[in-house]
């Protein structure tokens, strides 16, 4: 009788562990870990600030057609600081499984430019209108199928030297972002850390 309740102990714990390892395993069959990271390349603006206040996702499983993804409201980054293997982690968070469709990066008004002055001194920050990227989001298509359990890091590379343009003589600028995208593909289990 004492060897039996030891292991009844030790086959109530294996059991209880068989079935939390198999709820784990169907959760993550569901789901994908998304990591987003902004990089830039090189160009001649001593700065370009911009503030992003929403990261939002388009996938097949998403009925109500854009959802947020969890951030620190709002991000503010100088993208020329983004060069020489530097990033910027946006994201990083778990997400249904399918066709994940599109991203979105809606910007605020405090977006800005500084541009070398006369004598090699750093000018006075100029306001960058970005009028597509305030109203309906800047919309970068992924088209990428997010298998269960795997982790998918996708690689957003700001190209500021063709993002930004003058607008005539006026002294103005316009932001009309040009990012390019790329996918790296991680297989592995997923952990979600509580």
């Amino acid at each position: 009788m004492k060897i039996l309740k030891p292991l009844l102990l030790i086959s109530i714990i294996m059991t209880s562990f068989a079935v939390f390892q198999s709820c784990n395993n169907d959760d993550s069959d569901n789901t994908a870990r998304v990591q987003l990271k902004l990089v830039d390349e090189p160009g001649d603006y001593l700065e370009v600030n911009v503030e992003i206040i929403d990261i939002q996702y388009n996938s097949s499983e998403s009925e109500e057609g854009w959802t947020s993804f969890d951030i620190e409201n709002p991000i503010s980054v100088d993208l020329t600081e983004l060069i020489a293997g530097n990033s910027l982690l946006l994201v990083d968070q778990i997400i249904p499984s399918g066709m994940l469709k599109q991203i979105r990066l809606v910007l605020s008004d405090n977006n800005t430019l500084v541009i070398e002055a006369e004598g090699g001194e750093a000018g006075e920050p100029i306001h960058l209108d970005t009028p597509s990227a305030q109203q309906s989001g800047l919309k970068l298509n992924l088209n990428e199928e997010l298998i269960g359990g795997f982790s998918y890091t996708f690689i957003l590379d700001w190209v500021v030297q063709e993002s930004v343009v003058e607008a005539g003589n006026s002294g103005m600028y316009n932001l009309k972002p040009v990012i390019k995208v790329n996918a790296e593909v991680n297989s592995g289990s997923i952990v979600e850390l509580l």
